[in-house]
């Protein structure tokens, strides 16, 4: 049914981003369209269509995380829009194995972006490593390990010294803006690496599965 339903809107050879985890607040799941004008000027500058595939649910008392899918899904419309319909945003419904399954695997890239140190592991990008699929993540649990120096995928964020401070969520303590911009500065090379450099990409994929698998 979900190859059904995506088939014709979302083409083969496009850069897909996933996204795909329980959506609280710390997990920051919008935080790359933080700014929709400086993400879409990205892809319209240099004619990059990116498919962004997002799942996942919030605890069904976890007001704020709610709040968090719902902004997903609010800036769909708008992304399309201003990026010229380079830029898909999907979000998929009803989240389970089956969908992670296919997301961890069909992917070209795994986001993780959590607020740093907040994350507790992060098994949706080890998952999409042990399928050979690069991470685009904060430099928080796992990913310090398996990041190995910039040859299984890429870093964004903050890596500064952790303080008392840094365990709170409230919303002015998530730096939004500050992490947002890292991605935005980041993401011309990871495309411009997927579009033209392809075999340089694929080692970046194959990396995973020497490096960390074991």
């Amino acid at each position: 049914y979900l190859s059904n339903l995506l088939e014709g809107f979302l083409e083969p050879g496009v850069f897909t981003l996933g996204f795909a985890r329980r959506f609280s607040t710390y997990k920051r799941a919008d935080i790359i369209f933080d700014d929709i004008v400086a993400l879409a000027d990205i892809l319209v500058k240099n004619n990059w269509p990116v498919n962004f595939v997002f799942a996942g649910k919030a605890h069904p008392q976890d007001e704020p995380g709610k709040s968090v899918l719902k902004l997903i899904l609010d800036n769909q419309e708008e992304l399309y829009s201003r990026s010229k319909g380079l830029a898909k945003l999907v979000f998929i419904p009803g989240y389970d194995m089956a969908i992670a399954k296919m997301m961890v695997s069909g992917c070209h890239a795994w986001l993780n972006s959590p607020k740093r140190p907040l994350e507790t592991s992060g098994t949706s990008g080890m998952k999409a490593a042990m399928n050979g699929v690069p991470n685009i993540s904060v430099m928080d649990v796992w990913w310090v390990e398996g990041y190995h120096d910039g040859l299984t995928g890429w870093k964004f964020g903050y890596e500064g010294p952790i303080e008392d401070a840094d365990m709170s969520e409230d919303p002015g303590t998530l730096l939004y803006e500050q992490d947002s911009l890292s991605f935005y500065k980041l993401l011309p090379d990871i495309l411009h690496s997927f579009y033209k450099q392809p075999d340089t990409y694929l080692d970046i994929a194959l990396n995973n599965l020497r490096l960390n698998i074991p």
